[in-house]
């Protein structure tokens, strides 16, 4: 059976750099640049809550890691509250797993809930069958706890498929694939504890087979890390070229294994279009854009008059 275990964050890591853009991608498809509607509206104050919390970078061990090699115990890990007030991370996240990433392993990560449409056990078995065969990496899917979300009956049966499809899966590949569970009492040492997932990955996938604004590709691309997402709904217009890649096709596991393949094995190129990510968030989907943007409006009204 699985070992469920706890992870704490620990030092913030904050990403920065300018635009640039990515050659010799592989299958990407030239998104649509994003419509004025979409910039204006559909970003809201709801993403400013988690895309803009100072939370911390998971990068020391698990703590059950850190004391069976012989080190220290990490701290708990702080946060800054939306009234500037300190946060501390105390409630436990579930991991299930038979191993984990060391330091210098690349984290695959998708976090959403446990939705049939973000299609979680498909994120599973592309990377089972077409990522981990072919190099390094671990994968790791989180989500929130099953109970803690009332208008997601499902929840639990997708879970469910996914612990399933999980112990089905050979050792090898097993130990390389972590499922997440994260509580929901406090939204912001739940954005916290998201936030330290999302600086520790390598690459940040939404492979949802439909799809409104997509916060975690935002939040993804604001942290620096390339997105492999699908070519559908919004998501289509967050991705723009040289940010990352969009999947054609959602159920077509071995493209989008291939992509996911392609940014592990050339991190230098996923680097710069992790920069150029963070860069297009900044200019497109801050709130601060947002109000220039009605200011603008306003005064050409005023103007017109």
């Amino acid at each position: 059976m699985p070992d469920s275990t706890h992870f704490e964050s620990s030092t913030d890591v904050r990403v920065t750099g300018r635009a640039r853009s990515a050659r010799s991608v592989p299958d990407a498809v030239s998104p649509a640049r994003a419509s004025a509607a979409t910039r204006a509206t559909t970003a809201g104050n709801r993403m400013s809550m988690r895309i803009s919390s100072v939370a911390n970078g998971m990068n020391r061990p698990l703590a059950s890691d850190s004391k069976r090699n012989g080190g220290p115990s990490p701290g708990p890990g702080r946060f800054t509250r939306h009234d500037g007030t300190s946060g501390e991370v105390t409630r436990t996240a579930t991991v299930t797993g038979e191993g984990r990433p060391g330091k210098a392993d690349p984290v695959v990560v998708q976090v959403s809930r446990w939705d049939k449409l973000k299609d979680m056990p498909g994120v599973m078995r592309g990377f089972a069958e077409y990522v981990a065969p072919a190099g390094d990496g671990y994968l790791m899917l989180a989500g929130p706890e099953v109970s803690g979300v009332s208008d997601d009956p499902e929840g639990a049966g997708v879970l469910a498929d996914c612990m399933a499809l999980w112990e089905s899966l050979p050792a090898a590949t097993r130990a390389r694939i972590l499922l997440v569970t994260l509580p929901l009492d406090d939204v912001e040492e739940n954005a916290a504890m998201i936030n330290a997932i999302q600086r520790h990955a390598a690459v940040i996938v939404q492979k949802s087979l439909a799809e409104g604004f997509g916060l975690t590709v935002a939040e993804g691309m604001w942290k620096g890390r390339p997105v492999v997402g699908s070519a559908v709904g919004g998501i289509q217009d967050q991705i723009a070229d040289g940010t990352g890649l969009l999947l054609r096709d959602p159920a077509d596991l071995a493209t989008f294994g291939s992509q996911v393949r392609w940014l592990l094995d050339n991190r230098d190129t996923a680097e710069r279009m992790g920069r150029a990510a963070h860069a297009y968030v900044r200019e497109h989907y801050l709130g601060d854009r947002h109000l220039l943007q009605y200011a603008e409006l306003f005064e050409t009204v005023i103007d017109g008059q």
